[in-house]
């Protein structure tokens, strides 16, 4: 997939765990206080996401294809959530050699199967880059319909909650996405007070104050494998760089000589694809989520 191909409607930061979950794995603020593991949470997601060339979030985007197949496979393997736009095919403008038309297939002339869209009759129109694909797309777990709220009150900066018309469908672990027109940001459910209609969660920082009726929704929530990953890259480099890094990964161990003996491992890391740290655990849970046809990374 080459960067013409996809047009990112928002960009937004994403976070793959959250801080509580961090504190209970034994994370104390004493040595990584809550700014710091933010700022890890989010650099250590967008590190996954380029390992995998995947993400794990509802993300707004427009795809262009090449017609002339039955098919239509979504680079990536990425999932589509929800088409906002019916598939439109481009024409030149017979007026204006120099502009295009669009032109919208009906609902009825093809069908989505989660990674593929495909034409019920015949095939798409044959051209190069000239079927696009509008909508949101992301890899969730418990994906579902999108569900939707509208808030109540306010949502500002270091909210740690956001009180709704309606928490029905809502699910802990959701990732939920807070919006106007403008601005967007995102929080991993925390917990959920039924009672007060509220949705708990990691403080949001540093956000433009989202108005009363402004909207939440979500499709599902990050996958467990996923969380684990980020999860674990913020624990082993928690530390300053300029501390280094600790001690070599048991993977990546073949032999070691002490004082009074040496002995070689067998390389545990062998069977793992992707071989990034040597970690077989690590290592193994990035291959199951790693896009099959990767070949180029944007």
């Amino acid at each position: 997939m080459y960067e013409k191909d996809v047009t990112f409607t928002r960009q937004i930061l994403r976070e793959y765990t959250t801080i509580a979950a961090l504190r209970a794995e034994g994370l104390t603020s004493t040595e990584c206080p809550d700014a710091k593991v933010k700022y890890l949470i989010r650099l250590m997601s967008a590190v996954v996401d380029k390992m995998t060339n995947q993400w794990f979030s509802p993300v707004e985007a427009a795809f262009r294809f090449d017609g002339g197949d039955k098919l239509i496979r979504m680079y990536n393997s990425v999932k589509i959530l929800e088409l906002t736009n019916p598939v439109t095919v481009i024409h030149q403008n017979p007026l204006d050699e120099d502009s295009e038309i669009e032109e919208e297939f009906e609902s009825g002339d093809y069908a989505i199967a989660e990674r593929f869209i495909k034409k019920t009759y015949g095939k798409w129109p044959k051209g190069v880059r000239n079927i696009i694909v509008r909508g949101v797309f992301g890899w969730l777990e418990q994906a579902r319909d999108k569900v939707e709220t509208t808030l109540t009150t306010a949502l500002v900066t270091n909210a740690v909650e956001a009180v709704v018309t309606d928490v029905t469908g809502f699910v802990i672990r959701d990732l939920v996405q807070f919006y106007d027109d403008v601005n967007m940001v995102q929080a991993i459910i925390t917990d959920i007070d039924y009672t007060n209609k509220k949705l708990k969660f990691d403080s949001v920082w540093s956000i433009p104050t989202l108005a009363i009726g402004s909207k939440a929704r979500t499709w599902g929530a990050v996958p467990v494998g996923i969380e684990r990953i980020v999860q674990m890259l913020v624990m082993k480099y928690r530390a300053k760089l300029s501390e280094g890094q600790g001690g070599a990964l048991a993977g990546r161990i073949k032999s070691e000589d002490t004082d009074n003996y040496s002995y070689s491992l067998f390389d545990n890391a062998a069977d793992v694809i992707s071989d990034v740290t040597g970690d077989p655990l690590f290592d193994g849970l990035i291959d199951e989520y790693t896009d099959p046809t990767i070949c180029e990374v944007i």
